[in-house]
This record gives C-alpha cells, structure tokens and sequence, in this order.
C-alpha cells in the first residue's frame, strides 16, 4: 500500500480521497506526434498532444475565443491550433498566435487555454483531477514490481459504458471469472467455479486488501511454488491483483487502473505484468493481444451495463436489492461501502446504503471496438490500417493476375488463375482482420453478424 498516500488520505479527510489524486489517462507509448486526442477526466474534457519536447501536455478541451474544441484542432511545431480560427496555444496553455489580431497589438490577455498538470510514470500519462496548486503534495499509485529487472507488461486501454464503481466492482469480483468468462483465454474454467474464502488484511480511506483462496474443489489446479495471492483496492482508481511465490524472482501481477470520464463512463488501463512470459507470450504482437482483451472485456459489458441500468432505474438502495453471499461478495460489499463513507459526493457514486445519483449512464450511440479501443490505441490503428491496405493490394493484384492470365491465354491462363486465387484470398482474410478492430456487440450481449 503507498504510505504517503494513506497518511495523506486520513490527515486531510475523505472528499481528498477521490478528486485530489493523479489519475493515469492514457499508456505513453499510444501519443503520437502531431496527434490529438480528447480525454475525459470527471466530466471534464481535455485535449492530449505531444509538444515540440515530445511530452504528453493536456489543455482544457475549449478555446478561450469562441469555446470551440481543441481536440478538432491540429498540432503545430508542439503548440495546439484551434481549427476554427487558427488561435495556437503551447503547453502551459500560452497563446501563441491569434491570426485575427492586429500585428502591432499584444494577443488579448484573456487569450490563455487553460492547462492541466501531467506526469509520466512507468509509461502512464497521470493528469491531477485535484485542488490547483496541491499537485505536489501527491504522488501516482505506481508498482514498484514494475521496476525490478526482467519484469514485461502487456498494455492496454479501453473505455467502458458504464461508472467507474461498476468497473471496479466487476474487476474485485473474483467469483464472476470462472462463469462469465469460462474458455475464454486469459478467463476461466466454469467447472472451477465455487466458494471463496477472504481475509480482509486492511481497510481505511486510502483503501483496503485481502487475501483469497478456493474452497472445497479438490481438482482445482495449483500453482506451483505459490505462496499466495491477494487484492487491493487504492483508492480512488486501482485494483492490483498480486502472485507471491516461494520463489522471489518470480513475478506475477495485475494492475487494473479506471478513470472516471463522464457520468456513467470510465476508461479502464490494464497492465499484466511479471517474468513468467512464455516465448509466445513475448512474441505475440500487442494487437493480437489487444483483440483478445477487447474480447474478454465484452463478454462483461453486456452483463454489467445490464446491472447498472437496472440499478439506475430503481429507487432501492443496493442493500435492499442484493442478497450476496460471504464465499463470493465481500470485496465488493466492502468497495461499496468504501464509496458511501468516503466519496459519496462523487457524481453518479452509488453506495451499499445510499441510493446516490440515479439516472446518469452515458447514452453512447456507438458501443464498438473502434471507438472504445482502437482509435485509442496507436499499435491497434497502425495494425487496422495495414491489413486495409493489405487487402485492398492483394484485391488489386488479384485483378492484375487475372487480367495478364486473359492477356497471356494457356498455358499461363491456369498459374494466374491460381495466383489471382491465392491473392483473393489474402485479400478476405485481412478483410476480416481489420473489421476486428471495428467488431461491435449490443448491450444485449448478442455479436452483430458479419457483413
């Protein structure tokens, strides 16, 4: 647990809790140059570039001329311009150029956008979401086991239709992985499925932790050298999930950080971290197992978005509505009762006892890959981009081949017909690749059909 953090946490009071924090809002690795990207942090909306040092700067998502977003904007030598007209502003939210103004009058004094502090930590972007100008007096909720020597992680991102607390629910909610996601890679085995003993270790305003293990299935794989395995919520924004082995080189742990963007929608960033990789883990693209992420994330959506409608459109509190169980429930009984005592002033925030906001889930028209994850994402939109470009080639080649075969008559007629084949069906099967990236599944858990 960060000691600084809870030290703070019960010094200064709840509410500091879960707005004054640094909040991690995007994987470094995915910020290009000249790109930029809209992000929002507790209902407010930023636009992230990179500026002319190639460091991740986020300004309030509004021009202060005429409140256009600066997200539909386009980076210029590291300074952000707006695209209605053409007012630039640097990283610390300067105005540069106002192309309206006169040369010979200094830029309005009211001309600044408004920028929003960042830092980078073990390859995170954290913005500060807090009171102005007590940044410093906080620090990120990093993983030190990040750090050791030999120590991989898969990255990845995803934004999600519904509140951060059904996020984090869902993801301390261990006794779901082996139904929801049962043959699922990286999920579970539904035969495996029972009562969990917990063994809560600590709690206060900075969070809580405890141990767990399965009861009463004597097939239940194990682990070799596992000594054992336990969970922590740091409040307001991680779930870190940890494997402790006899053997200290081994490594193994799961970081699941959210951001709340608007009410009723968070943003999660996963990181599996550790050194027992096996050599196809560590030559499999990032895509590829971005794809397979994006996959087990669905399989919840559906039953998540689900529960917190039917939560939303009820006037019951959670504890009139649930009946949990003590061998599946207590994290999230606990992690509920966490937010009424420490952030129920939260927007949308719904406690165990009290009802909260109700009515607040984000009514997205769109709810697929693309735009929850790979527009997001730079390896999944350059590996998007490439198998349509693949496939739009190998369609071209396709026709070429044939036509020479026509131009050239038998016996060459046969070997382009063949190469024509070969070359369509290339071109199909990066086809369906790229619609990957696109794929879309309803909220009422049904995949559309392919076209």
């Amino acid at each position: 647990m960060n000691r600084s953090a809870a030290e703070h946490a019960t010094a200064v009071g709840a509410s500091s809790v879960w707005r004054d924090v640094w909040f991690p809002i995007a994987f470094a690795r995915d910020l290009e140059a000249g790109r930029v990207e809209r992000v929002e942090l507790l209902g407010r909306a930023l636009a992230l570039f990179l500026d002319e040092r190639g460091q991740p700067a986020a300004l309030i998502d509004r021009c202060p001329h005429r409140s256009a977003r600066l997200s539909d904007g386009r980076v210029r030598d590291g300074s952000l311009e707006c695209l209605y007209h053409g007012w630039r502003f640097d990283a610390q939210g300067r105005c540069l150029e106002a192309p309206q103004q006169p040369a010979d009058t200094p830029l309005p004094s009211r001309g600044c956008a408004q920028a929003v502090p960042l830092r980078v930590e073990q390859g995170l972007v954290w913005a500060w979401a807090g009171a102005a100008g007590r940044e410093s007096e906080h620090i990120p909720h990093t993983i030190p086991a990040l750090d050791r020597a030999g120590v991989r992680s898969v990255d990845f991102a995803m934004d999600l239709p519904y509140g951060q607390d059904y996020f984090i629910e869902n993801v301390l909610d261990v006794a779901h992985i082996h139904v929801a996601h049962a043959g699922t890679r990286g999920g579970g085995d539904r035969r495996l499925a029972g009562p969990l003993e917990f063994s809560l270790e600590h709690e206060g305003p900075e969070g809580f932790a405890a141990t767990f293990r399965t009861l009463g299935l004597t097939h239940a794989p194990r682990t070799p050298g596992l000594r054992r395995a336990y969970v922590e919520f740091r409040a307001p924004n991680l779930v870190h999930y940890v494997s402790e082995f006899e053997d200290p080189s081994k490594v193994s742990g799961l970081a699941l950080y959210s951001m709340p963007s608007a009410a009723g929608a968070c943003r999660m960033l996963y990181r599996a971290y550790g050194t027992l990789w096996s050599d196809d883990d560590l030559r499999r693209p990032r895509w590829r197992e971005h794809l397979g992420q994006c996959f087990l994330l669905e399989e919840d959506m559906a039953v998540v978005r689900g529960q917190a409608e039917e939560i939303d459109s009820s006037p019951e509190p959670l504890a009139q509505l649930w009946h949990p169980l003590r061998t599946s429930d207590p994290l999230v009984l606990r992690y509920r009762e966490w937010v009424e005592r420490h952030a129920a002033q939260r927007p949308g925030a719904v406690g165990l006892r009290n009802v909260g906001e109700r009515g607040v889930l984000a009514q997205q028209a769109r709810l697929d890959r693309w735009t929850l994850h790979t527009r997001h994402c730079a390896d999944c939109r350059a590996a998007h981009a490439g198998f349509k470009r693949r496939a739009k080639h190998s369609d071209a080649l396709s026709f070429a081949a044939l036509a020479g075969g026509v131009a050239l008559g038998a016996p060459w007629a046969w070997g382009a017909a063949a190469l024509a084949a070969g070359l369509h069906f290339i071109a199909r099967r990066a086809q369906r690749t790229a619609r990957e990236f696109e794929y879309e599944r309803d909220l009422r858990g049904a995949s559309q059909p392919e076209s």
